[in-house]
């Protein structure tokens, strides 16, 4: 089943949240761009775009948090019903893209 952006979006928030109780769910929300709305133009093409900044760990600085985006991605995956993957940009900027 392919959800529309903003459900991918939706189910990205809710997912990081369970992930990562440690940032509050309105730093998370605040954290993830829908395609095409990349404030900083990282990733203008991506599904989405996670920025780090509000506390979301980066796998550079906190290589532990690895497994935990896998999942993240892995949940994301199922749900979109096609591979998904997160490229880090940089150490401040994460993008979802399709396989």
């Amino acid at each position: 089943m392919c959800c529309s952006n903003s459900e991918l979006h939706d189910e990205a928030v809710r997912i990081l949240c369970l992930e990562f109780p440690e940032v509050r769910p309105v730093d998370v929300a605040m954290s993830v761009f829908h395609k095409g709305c990349d404030p900083g133009g990282w990733s203008t093409e991506a599904l989405l775009t996670v920025h780090l900044e509000r506390g979301l760990p980066d796998v550079f600085n906190y290589p532990r948090s690895h497994l935990a985006w896998e999942r993240v991605e892995n949940q994301l995956s199922e749900i979109y019903g096609k591979e998904l993957f997160f490229e880090s940009i940089n150490s401040a900027v994460t993008a979802l893209w399709e396989v």
